[in-house]
């Protein structure tokens, strides 16, 4: 084909220089199979010596065809120079670069890289993932092939089957953390996580907060305080005549040290010397003259009977020496045997035929038989009260008896005159059942302490017993060593005491009824440690009924089925029904071991 398109050239070239001197014309290679559109070019027609068909083939002029030819021939020779067809003006100018056409390099298309595979369009039960490329590597050009193949790919995924859909459920809340305070206000905080189980294949998450936060106060924020002294306290001196002490007092209290505040600097306690008038002058005591003897304390079978003698001719001063010697004698008495009697017939304790008083009632005459009251010598005052607990024996407060101190050989005669009344109820008259009798022995309790009041009971032993019990005369029944005191029980007081706190001995005897109390309530009304485990504690808070000064180791009793039990003897208080200031008495059931020891050696 090309050796003939060669040939056809050539021939075309030399006939158009035969004929057309004038017209330059390069190598052409054109055939007729290769030109598209010709438009008619009737010159070509009216040169005979021309060949008709060998002009055709060799200028490429397709007859009936009057469009521009493009030439796409790859093999085509370029126009020497565009000027030669304007030297031609023969040729059709406008057709004439395009007869042989510009050479145009053909382009085949080719493929670019493919894409990344898209995400799997399911996650379980086979989903496809696609992925693309473009014939842009080049892309086709100037008749050339585009690219074979497909621009797309996709492929299987996730074919495994579905798993059944789970929501989220919490897991268990883990530990506090730490306060984010030391003191004060602060907060903690505790977490959990949706693990139990996690939510699976699309389901739900956990609802509500994965974290819960609440105040929390590890202690209060404190402020050191440094400490202040308080005000001076000045004492009394320490005499009361010549030269002292006194001493004056403070305390670190306002405010006192606190959170390891500094203390006080300084001193608590100061002393001065104070002066007080002048001391009289030192005085020994003397003793007075013997007293009568007393009562023979048995009227057959050996007794005793005893006198006394006072240390007050003259009195000692307060820095004298008291008296030096006996200040009681005793000798025997009525030795002779008793003739045989018939036996006492007996008796019930604690009967009474009711089914110091403030504020009480007055009562009948065999109320209350037991009541004994203390007189000196021929003085009708009962200064204080007793309980007569068996035909020998009444029992008191050892503060009514006139020795400061218990003695050390146990019981001891009594002071000069002392007497006990019995059966007596209205001091000025006499209704004829009173019965009196001489006190043989006083036996304190060996641990009574006068300051403090402790301990503060006392036996009296009658001169003479008493042989027969009356309505008016009769012993009070004693505790047993089970018995409880009855603690918020009604329980009953009785005496001669004084009515007010500044008012007169009474003359009848007066009876009042009033609470036990914790002995816990009077411990805090009575500071100094004063109250103690042996004393009962009892009155109304409010005050206006209680027991007061000459009613002191009267009874206290409380009811127990039809009997009275002596259940504390009247022994100390702050004034007379005072509110807030109950009274105290001596606790008989603490000291039963003793009362029985005493009356049995004795």
């Amino acid at each position: 084909t090309t050796i003939f398109a060669l040939l056809v050239s050539l021939s075309c070239v030399s006939a158009y220089r035969r004929y057309y001197p004038n017209y330059y014309y390069p190598s052409c290679r054109d055939t007729v199979a290769n030109c598209k559109t010709l438009q008619s070019y009737s010159w070509c027609y009216n040169y005979r010596n021309y060949m008709m068909k060998s002009c055709r083939k060799t200028c490429g002029w397709c007859p009936k065809v009057t469009s521009t030819c493009i030439d796409r021939h790859q093999n085509c020779w370029s126009w020497a120079r565009k000027e030669a067809c304007r030297r031609n003006w023969q040729y059709m100018r406008t057709n004439c670069a395009r007869s042989c056409g510009y050479c145009q390099q053909v382009v085949h298309g080719k493929w670019g890289s493919w894409s990344v595979f898209s995400r799997c369009s399911a996650t379980c039960g086979g989903g496809i993932q696609v992925r693309y490329r473009q014939c842009n590597k080049p892309a086709p050009k100037n008749g050339g092939r585009t690219c074979p193949g497909a621009p797309k790919q996709t492929i299987n995924c996730n074919t495994q089957p579905c798993n059944k859909a789970v929501d989220g459920n919490w897991g268990a809340w883990g530990p506090y953390t730490s306060c984010s305070k030391t003191c004060g206000t602060g907060s903690k905080t505790k977490t959990r996580r949706c693990s139990n189980p996690a939510p699976q294949h699309g389901r739900m998450t956990c609802v509500s907060a994965s974290q819960y936060t609440t105040a929390c106060n590890l202690r209060d924020c404190v402020t050191v305080v440094d400490g202040q002294w308080g005000s001076w306290s000045l004492t009394s001196c320490s005499v009361t005549c010549g030269s002292g002490v006194q001493t004056r007092l403070r305390r670190c209290d306002s405010p006192p040290p606190k959170n390891g505040g500094k203390a006080c600097v300084g001193k608590s306690r100061e002393q001065t010397v104070c002066t007080r008038t002048s001391c009289p002058k030192v005085i020994d005591g003397q003793w007075s003259a013997w007293g009568r003897w007393s009562t023979c304390t048995r009227s057959c079978n050996g007794g005793f009977k005893t006198r006394y003698r006072n240390c007050d001719n003259p009195s000692p001063s307060i820095d004298g020496q008291y008296c030096q010697g006996l200040e009681a004698e005793k000798i025997s008495c009525n030795t002779r045997r008793c003739k045989v009697k018939m036996p006492l017939p007996p008796f019930t304790c604690g009967k009474s035929t009711l089914s110091r008083i403030v504020g009480g009632s007055v009562g009948k005459t065999t109320d209350w038989p037991w009541q004994a009251g203390l007189k000196r010598g021929n003085d009708d005052k009962i200064f204080c009260g007793g309980s007569l607990i068996n035909r020998e024996w009444v029992i008191t407060a050892a503060h009514c008896i006139y020795r400061l101190e218990p003695s050390r050989t146990g019981c001891v005669a009594p002071e000069p005159r002392l007497r006990v009344i019995l059966g007596e109820f209205d001091v000025d008259n006499i209704e004829g059942h009173e019965v009196t009798r001489d006190v043989a022995q006083v036996c304190m309790h060996p641990k009574y302490q006068h300051r403090t009041l402790d301990y503060d009971i006392a036996l009296l032993r009658l001169a003479d017993p008493i042989m027969r019990f009356n309505e008016h005369v009769k012993p009070v029944c004693m505790p047993s060593s089970s018995y409880v005191t009855p603690i918020g029980k009604n329980c009953t007081v009785t005496g001669f005491g004084r009515v007010g706190e500044n008012s007169n001995l009474s003359k009848t005897l007066l009876q009042a009824t009033i609470p036990i109390k914790r002995l816990d309530y009077c411990k805090k009304q009575y500071p100094l440690k004063l109250v103690t485990n042996r004393m009962i504690c009892a009155g109304y808070e409010g005050g206006n009924i209680d027991s007061c000064k000459g009613d002191s180791g009267g009874p206290f009793v409380c009811k127990d089925g039809y009997n009275y039990v002596l259940t504390g003897a009247v022994s100390w208080g702050v004034g007379c029904a005072r509110a807030g200031n109950p009274g105290l008495y001596a606790n008989i059931r603490y000291f039963m071991t003793w009362i029985q020891t005493t009356m049995k050696t004795t």
